[in-house]
Order: structure tokens, then sequence, then C-alpha cells
């Protein structure tokens, strides 16, 4: 079944979108080697906030690492972790999938 969306509601995912997308901008802009994941998670809660939004995935908490942004141990491996470990600037790979 499709469920037709009102005018309103179409107006609120747009605004959802827009908001997604500048913190999206906001973590790219700040992402390089030696910034931890934390960091990125604070640049687009900034971001959020300002907006008067709330985060979709705050505290989504799978692999036991709460944070606001869901983001991958790949990327974990070259610029840092959570608890603020920080990458070495050089790809590492895995023989495994953290999902």
């Amino acid at each position: 079944m499709v469920e037709l969306k009102t005018e309103r509601e179409i107006a609120q995912q747009r605004e959802a979108g827009r908001v997604v997308a500048e913190a999206l901008a906001a973590v790219r802009g700040k992402a390089e080697v030696g910034v931890t994941l934390a960091e990125l998670d604070e640049v687009a809660a900034t971001v959020i906030k300002k907006a008067g939004a709330a985060p979709a995935f705050l505290n989504y908490n799978p692999h036991g690492r709460p944070r606001l942004i869901p983001v991958s141990s790949a990327p974990a491996s070259r610029m840092g972790s959570p608890n603020g470990d920080r990458g070495k600037g050089r790809s590492q790979r895995t023989h495994h999938r953290d999902y």
C-alpha cells in the first residue's frame, strides 16, 4: 500500500533532509587524518542542535559504541575511534567486516 504524504509532512521531510545535508557537509569538511570519530560526532551534533533538530541515530549502539553519527569501523582504522585513538594516515586492510 502506498501512503501519500501531506504537504506538511513533505515540508518536514525536506527540512530534515536539509539539516542532514548540512551535517554531512560539516563532517566531510572536518574529516582528515588525525581527527577522531568523537570529534566528527561533535561536529554533526553541533549542526543538528543549531537547527533545533533531534538526531535520529542518537545512541544507536549495535556494537557497543554509542555515537550520534553511524560510522563504520573501516574509516575508524584510518581516522581514529570514538575513544580518542588517532589513525596513522594509511589504510589498514582487515579480513573481517564489522557491521
